[in-house]
């Protein structure tokens, strides 16, 4: 079958920006000639026979985002413009949200965690619940869509469709859209002799905040061992967990290894500061020696993810911890976004970390050396505390 000039130049327009982006890259065996006659004669196809009338452009876009899709069906996905639009809030956005940290997962939107204090996390949602359906509209794994229809005017409502694992009924929560900011670190003091430094979730600011928590209260009333509260902390900012496990790490412990195809994606992070500082002041410079050398609990949860994940196996690996509550999410890859012309890109997955054990993470989670079933917020830190009491003593 011969490829038809038209069909040649659309599909030759399609890969123009993969063309592009490869030329730095070393010389690779030729594109198959059979299947691009295929794709080319199935555009074709829809074009000339499809029940209605399709436009060049419309087919390319479908064969692009299937193309990502099913190569990387939970991380991948080909944005135009509105997809790009949809996945962050636009400029000088007044609306409200309702606070949900969000992945696509085996073909459908899972929960990863509902973000603390929000208000899906008060309307009782919990990490793995899958969502169907926003105000009756099937989401179908649609993530970009999911994200759109969350937002809206403060004080508005919203009904979201869940699926909690386990459970073949769905259940609808009724929530209203408020501004989301929630705490990302907090102090408390479980007793006298005993911390629980709360990080809720890796951001720009949650280094300093830490130091100056941990700081305040040490400087107040030094205290003997520290629960670190992961519990619904989906991640962040990949230097960040890398910040928060060089503060209870031995200098130059190893962190986190990267691996990917790409060079720049094959990397080894250490518990030092040019790590995790970005060429800035180390914010733990003025922390006490013993803050740091204290022994330590972390408590997480199946909703504890990703750069939390990453402080929970470096803890345990290096033995500075104890690990208590439930298996975590399970998410070890590392999304890129790679712009293509104007108003296009690609997110995929480019690279997976892997702990200082090198053991795989991916879907299965870390197993805490002591298990809390019951999904009880008190008794989990109760629990914490009589762990860490056990090594105090």
């Amino acid at each position: 079958m011969d490829l038809r000039p038209h069909c040649i130049a659309a599909l030759a327009a399609a890969l123009l920006p993969i063309a592009t982006l490869a030329q730095d890259r070393p010389a690779r065996e030729p594109l198959p000639r059979d299947d691009l006659q295929s794709l080319a004669a199935t555009y074709q196809l829809l074009r000339d026979s499809y029940v209605r009338p399709l436009s060049g452009e419309e087919i390319l876009q479908a064969a692009l985002r299937g193309m990502v899709r099913e190569i990387d069906p939970e991380g991948g996905q080909f944005l135009m413009k509105e997809d790009l639009a949809d996945m962050s809030p636009p400029p000088n956005y007044t609306g409200g949200a309702v606070g949900l940290e969000m992945i696509n997962r085996n073909g459908e939107v899972a929960v990863i965690s509902p973000i603390a204090d929000s208000p899906a996390e008060k309307a009782g949602i919990r990490p793995n619940d899958v969502l169907s359906a926003i105000d009756g509209t099937p989401i179908k794994g649609n993530l970009s869509l999911a994200f759109k229809m969350l937002r809206g005017p403060l004080g508005s409502s919203v009904t979201l469709t869940m699926r909690r694992p386990g459970s073949n009924t769905p259940r609808d929560f009724k929530v209203e859209r408020q501004n989301v900011q929630g705490a990302v670190v907090r102090l408390s003091m479980a007793s006298p002799d005993i911390a629980v430094l709360r990080i809720a979730e890796f951001r720009e600011n949650t280094l300093n905040l830490a130091a100056r928590e941990l700081d305040a209260q040490w400087r107040k009333r030094p205290f003997k061992g520290l629960v670190l509260d992961l519990r619904r902390n989906p991640g962040g900012l990949f230097d960040v967990a890398v910040g928060v496990s060089s503060l209870f790490l031995p200098a130059r412990s190893k962190v986190v290894e990267t691996q990917g195809q790409r060079t720049e994606a094959n990397a080894v992070y250490f518990a030092e500061p040019a790590y995790y500082t970005r060429g800035g002041a180390d914010p733990f410079a003025g922390i006490a020696r013993e803050v740091r050398e204290l022994p330590m609990v972390v408590l997480v949860d199946e909703g504890t993810a990703s750069g939390a994940e990453i402080v929970t196996a470096a803890l345990r690996d290096h033995k500075r911890a104890r690990i208590v509550g439930r298996r975590t999410f399970g998410r070890t890859s590392i999304q890129t976004v790679t712009p293509l012309g104007v108003d296009r890109a690609v997110r995929f997955t480019s690279a997976y970390w892997f702990p200082p054990s090198n053991e795989k993470l991916e879907k299965t989670g870390i197993t805490p050396d002591r298990v809390v079933e019951a999904v009880d917020f008190q008794r989990e830190i109760e629990e914490a505390v009589a762990e860490l009491r056990a090594r105090l003593q």
